[in-house]
C-alpha cells in the first residue's frame, strides 16, 4: 500500500540532504498543511513535528506559523 503523505514527508527529508530547500519547503508544508485538522491539532503529531524540524533547518522558521 503506498502511503503519499509519508512519501511527502520523506522528500522533504531527502531534498534538506540535497540542500535544495526550496523543494524540502514546498513538501515540508504541504506535510504541515495535510495533517493539520481545522482546530489547529494535528492528526499526525510526530510526523508534522519532524517536518517543522526540518523547515527550521532550511532557515525557514516562520514556516512553523
Amino acid at each position: 500500500m503506498f502511503d503519499h503523505a509519508k512519501w511527502v514527508s520523506y522528500a522533504a527529508t531527502v531534498y534538506t540532504w540535497l540542500e535544495d530547500n526550496d523543494r524540502a519547503e514546498e513538501h515540508a508544508l504541504e506535510t504541515i498543511q495535510m495533517h493539520t485538522l481545522p482546530d489547529g491539532t494535528s492528526n499526525a503529531p510526530m510526523r508534522t513535528y519532524t517536518t517543522a524540524r526540518r523547515a527550521l533547518t532550511t532557515g525557514r522558521p516562520d514556516l512553523l506559523d
